[in-house]
């Protein structure tokens, strides 16, 4: 059964893949139930790879209303965490600005040219 939540997620996952394949960074989602001590029934976490974390970054709407003990678990688990809403209205300027930030955490001979900073 889908509640609010859930439906929150599953729309902004879908725009956050979107908008990282605009520059060709790899995505994808990561159930709930995979990071331990995470209710299962949560759904499914947008996941950016090779950023934030050793295992990537988790990217959560601050409408899903996440607390600060998920938080916790998700960074226990090896996984950047961010708290993010983007308005769509986003350049690839206002984007690099904000990978930058998150930090590459990939292989060195696979960071794109267009990071600036790692």
């Amino acid at each position: 059964m889908y509640d609010l939540g859930m439906l929150i997620l599953d729309k902004y996952n879908g725009e956050l893949e979107d908008l990282f394949d605009q520059v060709g960074l790899k995505s994808s989602t990561i159930s709930t139930g995979a990071i331990p001590g995470l209710a299962k029934d949560i759904g499914e976490l947008f996941l950016l790879h090779n950023f934030g974390g050793c295992a990537g970054l988790i990217l959560v709407p601050s409408a899903a209303g996440f607390n600060l003990s998920q938080l916790d678990l998700i960074w226990e688990a090896g996984f950047g965490c961010s708290v993010v809403d983007f308005s769509g209205d986003e350049t690839r300027a206002d984007l690099i600005d904000v990978l930058t930030d998150w930090g590459w955490t990939g292989p060195s001979d696979e960071k794109p040219a267009w990071l600036v900073y790692d």
